[in-house]
């Protein structure tokens, strides 16, 4: 009997030890309760998000899993998971900005509005909770340095038990999608609104336009745990394709995707986010870039290399897309590889007026031998292009003119590309065909 009942005394204490975890997180200094932080199980796939208590609840399954919380505003936490960690409320610290001194004063300053139009067409985005839409502000010269002052959402319908947060983040050039956090503060919109314009204003945070633009984003909330459909609809506006769609959803998790048309289905106009921005520029500044330092840069014409060279076939946007920086590398290691040297120089590729006879005479020469590529060039030619791929991340972008990069990378101090970016596709600046830049 006594045996029996030891038996179910640690049967019952492993059900106790196998409760859910009950969190809160609070502000070390004000002590205050932190709503909508993120906390993100390290390798699990789970994340979770605080309410407006600031508690939060993690499985027992992920017993001494490790995991991190982060929040708009604070220094993020690495932390083991276990039962000490949460005998206490989890405090975050506040991140210490220094904001710049800087006073909007006539006549220096004019304002204007990106992205303006007067109401959204008949389309709209869905936004879940956790999840996040984002679409591109691009910064011409003209507007250089400005300073962010409100930024407009047209919503369409976001029910009582949900949020929507805004993100505004730079441009991260090697995906062409959203970069750094640039806000340190919490900008939320409440539930309980249908098809009105949301202003926020955003003067108190002292922002400027990146050089290569920003991304502003929202994320869908809920307030509580209860389990309701989320109605989280945000609205779109019709942009020509020939300025393409930089629109990105971003996963629980943290993982940009682009918003990718129907394949094979010819598109005229996609649908962008239904934002505007509110800037305050140097109206002093001139609008028009100096072009006498420029060069301009071409490619050759689809007619000029099919009638000569002749091509497969090939869906650009599955097998070589161009639409990031990343995309680029990959698909002229991908053309190389394949031997698809008359479409990567076609499409992937740009050339200054003094190479473009050079590089066609070169073209001409490698058909009549009969080998695009002889196979111990090509071999080291892919391993450039993989040492390349390898060190991605470290890509470190210096402009050279409006259109025009030079890439370096931190880890090959040899090595670097020149890059022309005309706001919708990346392209490499070449006076050979095989791969190498100038």
């Amino acid at each position: 009997m006594k045996k029996i009942l030891q038996i179910l005394s640690l049967f019952f204490l492993t059900i106790a030890n196998a409760q859910d975890f009950n969190g809160f997180i609070i502000d070390e200094t004000t002590q205050e309760p932190i709503p909508f932080a993120h906390i993100i199980i390290e390798g699990s796939g789970f994340g979770a998000i605080s309410k407006i208590d600031g508690s939060f609840i993690i499985p027992f399954k992920f017993a001494e899993f490790e995991f991190t919380i982060s929040s708009l505003g604070y220094e993020s936490r690495f932390l083991k998971l276990n039962r000490d960690v949460f005998s206490s409320p989890i405090k975050l610290k506040q991140k210490i900005s220094i904001l710049e001194d800087v006073q909007i004063v006539a006549p220096k300053y004019k304002n204007t509005w990106l992205n303006d139009f007067n109401f959204p067409s008949s389309g709209l985005y869905g936004v879940r909770t956790g999840g996040e839409i984002s679409t591109y502000i691009y910064e011409s010269e003209e507007f250089a340095n400005a300073l962010l002052k409100n930024i407009v959402i047209y919503v369409h319908n976001i029910s009582e038990n949900n949020y929507l947060r805004l993100h505004i983040y730079d441009n991260d050039l090697v995906c062409s999608c959203p970069g750094n956090e640039l806000l340190d503060t919490n900008y939320i919109i409440k539930g309980g609104v249908k098809n009105t314009w949301i202003n926020i204003d955003l003067r108190s945070s002292i922002l400027r336009i990146p050089e290569n633009g920003l991304f502003v984003s929202f994320e869908g909330l809920r307030i509580n745990n209860i389990e309701k459909k989320d109605t989280l609809e945000l609205g779109g506006f019709s942009k020509s394709i020939k300025f393409g769609n930089h629109t990105f959803r971003k996963d629980f998790l943290g993982n940009w995707k682009p918003q990718k048309n129907p394949q094979d289905i010819d598109v005229v106009n996609v649908l962008n986010l239904a934002v505007k921005i509110e800037i305050a520029y140097n109206k002093n500044r001139n609008s028009k870039i100096d072009q006498t330092e420029e060069i301009k840069y071409k490619s050759y014409t689809k007619r000029e290399l099919m009638k000569i060279f002749g091509s497969r076939k090939v869906n650009s946007s599955i097998e070589y897309p161009n639409n990031s920086f990343n995309e680029l590398v990959n698909s002229v290691y991908n053309a190389i590889e394949n031997n698809d040297i008359p479409y990567m120089v076609n499409n992937l590729f740009v050339f200054d007026q003094e190479s473009v006879e050079n590089v066609y005479n070169e073209l001409l020469n490698r058909k009549e031998q009969g080998e695009w590529i002889p196979v111990n060039e090509k071999k080291e030619i892919l391993k450039d292009w993989n040492e390349i791929l390898i060190n991605i991340k470290n890509a470190k972008f210096i402009k050279l003119d409006s259109e025009l990069y030079r890439v370096e990378f931190s880890n090959l101090n040899s090595k670097m590309v020149i890059v022309h970016n005309d706001g919708k596709t990346w392209k490499i600046v070449a006076k050979y065909h095989t791969g190498l830049s100038k």
